[in-house]
Formats: structure tokens, sequence, C-alpha cells
């Protein structure tokens, strides 16, 4: 029987962030400092990751390869400030924003190098979003209720709830 969890190229891509990050704190060019990467997407063919630092608001792409490299996604229209949770499909790109009570979808180009807002939706019901998944041509959102006595606030959490977006 195999072993039902597998690191994949784990390893490789850990230390290429970590790479990226060094290689910031001594003037190199390379990404700024990732130290909050929280969301995590794999392109279609699994050739690239996409992460994105919930405190810059900044994505990168990630080279699946023997060489793993990081490199900063060049954005336009927005950032992803409070990124969380991620989910690609084909050069659609979703982000949610877990403070910011939003969920943005991008359009990726340049094999995941670029990244244009389209679209962003907040609204008070999303009460800090952590993922997102897509069924049946609506955007399903757990609401993680952190700000009810978790890391964002004190307060005793309600019931564990999922939100509908059907305009995404």
């Amino acid at each position: 029987m195999s072993h039902p969890i597998r690191r994949w190229a784990a390893p490789a891509v850990t230390a290429a962030l970590l790479l990226a990050s060094a290689a910031c704190s001594t003037g190199d060019a390379a990404p700024d400092r990732i130290t909050t990467v929280t969301g995590i997407a794999a392109g279609d063919a699994g050739r690239y990751l996409i992460v994105v630092d919930m405190t810059s608001g900044d994505l990168y792409r990630v080279s699946t390869g023997p060489q793993p490299t990081v490199r900063r996604v060049e954005r336009t229209g927005g950032d992803a400030v409070d990124g969380d949770g991620l989910e690609l499909r084909g050069d659609t790109l979703w982000v949610v924003h877990n403070k910011g009570n939003a969920v943005s979808r991008w359009r990726l180009g340049d094999d995941g190098a670029k990244a244009e807002l389209q679209h962003r939706v907040t609204d008070p019901a999303l009460d800090i979003p952590t993922s997102i998944v897509h069924t049946g041509g609506h955007a399903l959102v757990t609401v993680s209720q952190f700000d009810k006595n978790g890391p964002y606030g004190n307060g005793v959490p309600a019931g564990f709830r999922i939100v509908e977006i059907s305009q995404l």
C-alpha cells in the first residue's frame, strides 16, 4: 500500500522560497522578503504553483521543475493583500482576502508570470473568508470566524458556514 501523503517537489520548492527570501535580505535582485505565504494553487499542467504573501499582497509563481525558481507575478489593477485561499482554473485565479472580506478574480498571462485584476466582491457576509472552490457555476467560500475568539478578535464562534457567490 502506498503512503497517502506524497512530498511531490515540496523540499525543492520550500528551498526556492527560502533562497528568494534570503536573497532579498542581502539586497540581491529577488522578490521582497516572503514571510507570510498562505494560499497555494497549482497550474493545470503542474509546471508551476501560485502562492500569495498575505502581508505584501504579492503573488509569486514557483516553478516545480528540478531547479525551482520563485518570481514575483507582475500584477495590474490591484493587489492580493490579506490573500488566503487560492483557486486556479486555466488562466483564472481567485484570491480570498480574509480580513478584507473579499474575493477577487484575476486573469493570468505569460504562463502565470502576469496577473490582471478582473473583478472583486467585498461583502461583510464573507466574515473573514479563508478558502474557495467552484462547483456548478458558483463559488463556495468558507467563513473562518477568526474574529470570534481567534487571531483577529474575541468572542464566541457561531456555527460553521459556507457562503455562495453566484457572480464572480
